[in-house]
This record gives C-alpha cells, structure tokens and sequence, in this order.
C-alpha cells in the first residue's frame, strides 16, 4: 500500500524569526526553538508518519538547525522510531551524508549504481515545482520521459519521487492527471518489472535498463544492493526505450544458454534470443505494430541466463566513479560525465 508521508520545509522564507537568525549570521537559534524543531516533534507525536522529507536547509548549518539532536531522539525515542525513514537534508553540505535515502540535489540522476538508497526527485513540469501560469504542454515531461527516468532510476538502486503542483484551490491539472493516467497503465502491464525488484549486476546496455528478481532469497541479505546472476535463480527485465533498428535488440551483458527464454511483458509468446559475439540478440521485429503492449517504452524479460559473477560497486570503485565508502562522485551535469568518460 502507500505509506504516509510529510513534507517539512525547515526555514519559513519571509518568517521575522528565521531572518532576525540569518542576520545574526545564525549565531542565534530563536527560530529552530520556537518555531522549526517543535513543529517537527509535533508532527511526529501527532501524525506518525512514516517518510520525514525535510528541505528548506541550505542556508544554515545542521548545528544550526539541531538535526543531530532531532534525529537521535526520532530514531531512538519516537513512536515511529522502527518504522520511519528521512531523507538527507539536514543542513548546508551535509546531503548525501546523513539519512534513510540520500537525495543529494533535484533530479540526481547518477547514471550508475549508487550503494545507498537514493531518491531521484523530479517534477513533471520541468521548470517548477508548483503549477505555473505561463506553463504550456511542451514544459510537461512526456510519458516515455517519465517512464526513462524511472528505469534508469531503479536500475541504479534509487527511488523515483514524482512532483505534481496542484492548482492554488487544490486540483491537478488536466495534462498531469493525463501523464499520471498514462504512467499508471504502463505500469498496470509491466509493474513486475518495477515493483520488488532490485538492481542486477549490470545496470545498462547504452539505452536498455535492468532490474531484477530472485525466485528464490533463501540464505539471501535483504539489504543487499543487487542480486547476483544465476542460471536457475535470476530473472531479469530489460526496459527498451527505443525501438531497436530493424527490431533487432543487441544486448552486450546478456549471456545466453540453451534453457534462455524471452518475452515482451504483455505480449503472449516467446520471442526469439540468439547469442552473438555482441552479445545476446532478441528478435522483437516479429511483433505487429497492433499487438505491442504499450506505444512507448517495453520490457524484456529474460530467463536463465548464464550464471556470472560480477560486483557493479567494486568495479565502480575501482574506475573512480564512487569513492572507497560507496558515495558517488556528484558531476552535475551530463557535459561532465561525458567528459570524465561513463561508467556506462
């Protein structure tokens, strides 16, 4: 089911408080006494949420804004202290240090896997986190741009938090509960390939992204990042965001053998796989225009591939592309990546 969860933003913009602070260059704590950390315990005492998301941080440090004592008693004397989880903003330069799943910067995005839970926050307007006048369609992420973000954001062990404004009396725009329509019924055919599953060894061939499930987690860690391939025991999904040339899909990580089995998830029938010195070959060409499953987006599900031993975070370590203790290295934009060279 949805669990309940609460927005908190630490700083009020305009309160005379928080600014009375800021001027005194936070040397003073009148805010977070009176009026930031009691809300926080209220809320907790009163509601019990499950997801604390704080924001509204960056201007002040966490000593400033007694997160370190806020969190030891939400985690040690709470009523929620088992069952709740926080993002990490906590305060200035402390995101992606602190916290349940990291969240670093909006619409982080790393491209790899990332050892700690992560959280790629997004907007379906791509400008604004509230609804804005002067929005017109082509500000609206389209639905195969939703549906990109949410494989390269699990694949790579993160959390998609998906933003919608409502309206200033609290309705949704059309064209959002249109986008919101269109993800939930990709999702009513191919949520077996998002929900309970977790990264695989390799998390990508260039546009293709992978999940995984065991059909067995016996003897298995439950906090493990990825799960391990094995012949008899891993399933992978293969999200295919673009329809390959001449329907021929190349899938450079995928080891075949003689018991692989492929289909389109809504699609009866097999689909033929054929290994290559490129890597495996599915032949998805067979397959009607009028027959797919969705008009954007597809998912591949692949069956006792060849059993591989392969670490994603060491290998990643050992490129440079997360530092020794799993953190990743934050480049900001895709100029950047392209430059260092990806991980991909």
């Amino acid at each position: 089911g949805v669990h309940f969860g609460l927005y908190f933003s630490q700083y009020e913009w305009f309160n005379r408080l928080y600014l009375n602070d800021k001027q005194a260059n936070f040397s003073s704590q009148t805010y977070v006494n009176d009026v930031s950390y009691p809300q926080m315990i209220e809320l907790v005492n009163n509601y019990q949420p499950d997801v604390l998301w704080s924001d509204g941080d960056w201007e002040a440090a966490d000593t400033y804004w007694n997160s370190e004592r806020f969190l030891a008693w939400l985690f040690t004397n709470s009523s929620v202290a088992k069952s709740i989880v926080v993002n990490d903003r906590w305060g200035k330069g402390v995101s992606g240090q602190h916290g349940s799943f990291y969240s670093f910067a909006d619409h982080f995005d790393p491209g790899h896997i990332v050892p700690h839970k992560w959280e790629n926050c997004m907007t379906l307007d791509k400008y604004n986190w509230m609804t804005s006048r002067t929005m017109t369609s082509a500000d609206v992420h389209t639905v195969n741009e939703l549906i990109t973000q949410l494989a390269r954001t699990i694949s790579c062990n993160g959390n998609l938090l998906l933003n919608i404004g409502p309206t200033h009396d609290g309705r949704i725009i059309p064209i959002f509960e249109e986008r919101l329509s269109e993800v939930g019924a990709w999702l009513a055919i191919n949520g077996e390939a998002v929900y309970k599953t977790k990264p695989w060894i390799h998390q990508n061939d260039s546009n293709v992204w992978y999940t995984s499930k065991l059909r067995s987690t016996h003897n298995k860690n439950p906090y493990r990042v990825y799960n391990p391939q094995k012949e008899q025991n891993t399933i992978v999904y293969a999200f295919v965001l673009d329809w390959p040339k001449n329907g021929k899909l190349i899938l450079p990580s995928i080891q075949v053998t003689s018991r692989t089995s492929a289909r389109m998830l809504g699609y009866k029938g097999n689909l033929s796989v054929l290994s290559s010195q490129n890597g495996a070959i599915i032949d998805i060409s067979q397959i009607a225009f009028t027959k797919l499953p969705s008009l954007t987006a597809w998912v591949i599900k692949l069956e006792y591939l060849a059993t591989e031993v392969f670490d994603p975070v060491s290998d990643l370590i050992e490129k440079g592309w997360l530092t020794t203790d799993g953190s990743p290295l934050r480049y900001s934009t895709e100029r950047e990546y392209q430059r260092l060279g990806s991980a991909n």
